[in-house]
C-alpha cells in the first residue's frame, strides 16, 4: 500500500516572524538584520526570535506552542515527529555545571508532547544538518504505507553556545551580516527557530512528490569529490516524483 501525502498545514517562528506569511513578506522585502550573541571574548552576528522570556525552557514553551497554535487543530494521539541537532543543550549550559544530563536527549520529545499537550508517540529524529528532512521523511513513509493517517513534524533549533562554538571553531561563522550567495560573503550567520508541518493522507494544497535522504560516507569530514552518493540520491528523487530525462527529438 503506497498513499499519496499531503501538507496541510505550516507554523513558522524565526527572527524574520511568527508565521510562514510574514517571514516569507520579510523575505521578499530583502529584511536581513540580525542580532549578536558574545562566545567567550567573541561577538558573532545572531537570528534570535524575539521572545520576552529569559529562561530557556519557558521561551521554548512559548515558541512551541505558539507555531503548533498556526497549524488547524489536531488531535490528541497524533504522532510528534520532533527533529533538531541541538535539542535541550541549551537549558543544559543555563543551568551551569555541574548538572545531571537525562538518560537520553529524546527527554525534551516528551517535554514537548506535553507542551502542546500530546498523547500520541513522540518521535526524535538528531541527523545533524538533515534532522528536519529525516522527520519528513519517516513521518512520509508511515503515512504512504497507511501505518498512520496524520502526523505532525517539528523542527526546532533553539539558541546554545555549543553549536555556535562548534561552527566559530572551524572558522565558518561571518564577522559582519548574511549575506547568501554574495561573492563578498565571509560566513554563515547561525540563528534559532521552530517550523512546523502537518502531514495528512487527506488531499491538501501540496503533495509530496518525491522525497529521499541519504548518507554520504566516503569521508569523515567531506562528500565523495565524484559526487556519486548525491547523484544516486537525486536521481532516485526525480525518480519518484516522476520527473524523467526530457526525450530528444
Amino acid at each position: 500500500m503506497k498513499r499519496p501525502v499531503y501538507i496541510t498545514g505550516s507554523g513558522l517562528l524565526c527572527a524574520r516572524g511568527r508565521s510562514p506569511g510574514a517571514v516569507a513578506n520579510a523575505l521578499w522585502a530583502g529584511e536581513h538584520s540580525c542580532t549578536g550573541r558574545r562566545l567567550g571574548t567573541r561577538d558573532f552576528p545572531y537570528f534570535s526570535m524575539a521572545l520576552p522570556e529569559t529562561d530557556w525552557l519557558a521561551r521554548a514553551e512559548r515558541a512551541l506552542v505558539s507555531v503548533a497554535a498556526q497549524l488547524a487543530p489536531f488531535a490528541a494521539e497524533t504522532p510528534l515527529f520532533i527533529a533538531s541537532s541541538s535539542f535541550q543543550i541549551g537549558h543544559f549550559e543555563q543551568q551551569g555545571a555541574p548538572f545531571d544530563l537525562p538518560v537520553a536527549s529524546a527527554s525534551f520529545s516528551r517535554r514537548i508532547g506535553d507542551w502542546l499537550q500530546s498523547s500520541g508517540p513522540r518521535y526524535s529524529f538528531s541527523t545533524a544538518c538533515i534532522s528536519g528532512l529525516s522527520a519528513l521523511e519517516a513521518a512520509r513513509s508511515l503515512i504512504a504505507g497507511g501505518q498512520i493517517d496524520e502526523a505532525i513534524v517539528i523542527g526546532c533549533e533553539l539558541a546554545n553556545n555549543s553549536t555556535l562554538a562548534g561552527f566559530a571553531a572551524m572558522e565558518l561563522l561571518s564577522q559582519s551580516t548574511c549575506q547568501p550567495f554574495d561573492a563578498g560573503r565571509d560566513g554563515l550567520v547561525l540563528g534559532e527557530a521552530v517550523a512546523a508541518a502537518r502531514l495528512s493522507a487527506q488531499p491538501g494544497t501540496w503533495r509530496i512528490s518525491g522525497l529521499r535522504t541519504g548518507i554520504d560516507a566516503y569521508s569523515a569530514t567531506g562528500p565523495d569529490p565524484a559526487g556519486g552518493p548525491i547523484t544516486r540520491l537525486m536521481a532516485d528523487c526525480l525518480k519518484e516524483a516522476g520527473w524523467g530525462r526530457p526525450r530528444s527529438n
